[in-house]
């Protein structure tokens, strides 16, 4: 019995020795060593050790080509904001240069090259960027279907056809009428406001008018206002003006209403004075319904309706003078300039009205059948301090072009004379009498020179061979200096130099 229950003891006391070393932790193990490769190239002794920070290798990466050269050191390391490299885009030439590091960055915004454009040649010479940039060709969108359309215009006035679809000087290629039918082709690409038609004039058979003035219904007949009516009927009377060679005698008679002294022949020129029941006037040039008359005391000189006066008698000057020939003759404006012109051949320049605002002059022939040219000096109300019609952008020319439109259809163009001032020629395109309008404009001055028919011309269409000459002389006229023009004619031999002096304005 002693013996077992020793035995029992022995055995308790070894389990209690066992007991702690069974409860303590299991001791880690390490995990087998890898296989190492045969193949693979001993480790390099200089690489530095590998940074305990770095992320795992992904077990998907394909392995490293042994073809492909060591990293370079000095290259900076990758941008970990930049996109994903794509796996379609074609690997890199190894010819190409390397990138320029002066280039500025790549336009996001820009569209992507055109895998399918040549090459650019490399023995092409680099752009030269003192070079204007080449006039650009101007395109349209089409429409599926062309778009018949009609000219509408508030003032009735035609519609000008440019070559490009833009307000540019030069580039009026036509015009269209009031209520002309136009097709449209489409709009212009670089600006949607512009509408491309047919037109042979243009480039590549097109032209380009702006939208704002075609209507999808044919307009109704427009009436002209009691103002464009004047108008009218003031340029008419002042195409039809004639100097007299004789004075007439006339005084304004009884009426109910008001006599007006006119600044032109027109109820649509500016009043300049009220003259009184009686008043005795001498006519010295007329119009078809106005006299150009001289206030005899006062010498105030403007037109007064012919219905409002009565003749009295007819004053023959002692020794009527004689027409110069082919004469250079010069308009002095203001003491500022000298107005200079070769006129054709058997024409000279008489004055006709010179008042405060306004010159009026007159270019006739020794025959009676040759066109009227007739010339106005005005002080400019909208380009005051424009040097030339050259200085006047394209809004300033837009407006004279309306203004000329507004008062009868013309077709418009730009020239410039021998001396590089540029000039306005408006030609009639309506009905009616023909005319060739000129328009420049000189240190502040509108200076206008109308050719229309003579009362005594067998027609009321003007012979393109006197429209011609009237260009040829409009291109000889010069501008100077009052004093310069005085010393230049004095040392020139020849024909003596008609000088007339005109004061227009302050």
């Amino acid at each position: 019995m002693f013996k077992r229950v020793l035995s029992l003891i022995l055995t308790v006391a070894m389990l209690m020795t066992l007991l702690p070393a069974a409860m303590a932790e299991p001791a880690e193990t390490t995990d087998p060593a890898p296989v190492t490769d045969p193949t693979d190239p001993p480790a390099d002794p200089t690489d530095p050790p590998a940074d305990p920070t770095d992320p795992p290798a992904d077990p998907t990466d394909p392995p490293a080509d042994p073809t492909d050269p060591p990293a370079d050191p000095t290259d900076p390391p990758a941008d970990p904001t930049d996109p994903p490299a794509d796996p379609t885009d074609p690997p890199a030439d190894p010819t190409d240069p390397p990138a320029d590091p002066t280039d500025p960055p790549a336009d996001p915004t820009d569209p992507p090259a055109d895998p399918t454009d040549p090459p650019a040649d490399p023995t092409d010479p680099p752009a030269d960027p003192t070079e204007a940039p080449a006039d650009p060709v101007y395109g349209y969108v089409p429409y599926a279907a062309p778009v018949t359309m009609y000219v509408y215009t508030e003032n009735g006035g035609s519609l000008n056809v440019r070559s490009e679809p833009r307000v540019k000087s030069g580039n009026v290629i036509g015009s269209l009428k009031y209520g002309a039918t136009v097709t449209v082709l489409g709009y212009a690409s670089s600006d949607p406001s512009w509408l491309a038609i047919p037109y042979s004039k243009g480039t590549v058979g097109v032209g380009f008018v702006m939208a704002k003035f075609l209507v999808s219904e044919k307009p109704k007949p427009r009436e002209k206002s009691q103002r464009e009516l004047n108008l009218e009927e003031l340029y008419r009377q002042e195409r039809s003006y004639k100097v007299l060679s004789y004075r007439i005698d006339v005084e304004t008679r009884y009426l109910s209403g008001t006599i007006y002294l006119r600044e032109g022949p027109g109820v649509a020129a500016r009043s300049i004075g009220v003259l009184p029941y009686g008043q005795r006037l001498q006519a010295v040039g007329e119009t078809n319904s106005w006299w150009h008359v001289i206030e005899p005391v006062s010498g105030v000189t403007g037109f007064v309706y012919k219905n409002h006066t009565t003749t009295i008698g007819v004053v023959i000057p002692e020794e009527p003078k004689a027409a110069a020939k082919a004469e250079p003759a010069e308009l002095v404006v203001n003491d500022q300039f000298a107005i200079r012109c070769q006129w054709p051949e058997g024409y000279s320049l008489q004055v006709v009205n010179n008042q405060d605002s306004k010159l009026a002059a007159s270019v006739l022939s020794e025959d009676a059948k040759m066109p009227l040219l007739y010339v106005t000096v005005t002080p400019s109300e909208a380009f005051p301090e424009a040097a030339n019609l050259n200085s006047v952008d394209d809004a300033g020319r837009q407006a004279i072009e309306d203004a000329f439109l507004a008062v009868s259809p013309v077709n418009i163009s730009y020239r410039e004379t021998k001396a590089g001032d540029a000039i306005l020629l408006a030609r009639n395109a309506g009905e009616g009498t023909d005319f060739l309008d000129a328009l420049l404009i000189h240190q502040g001055y509108e200076i206008e020179f109308v050719l229309t028919p003579s009362q005594e011309a067998e027609s009321t269409a003007l012979l393109e061979q006197q429209v011609g000459m009237c260009i040829d002389a409009l291109m000889t006229l010069t501008f100077a200096a009052p004093a310069q023009a005085t010393e230049e004619a004095a040392a020139t031999p020849g024909p003596r130099v008609v000088r007339q002096r005109i004061v227009v304005g302050n």
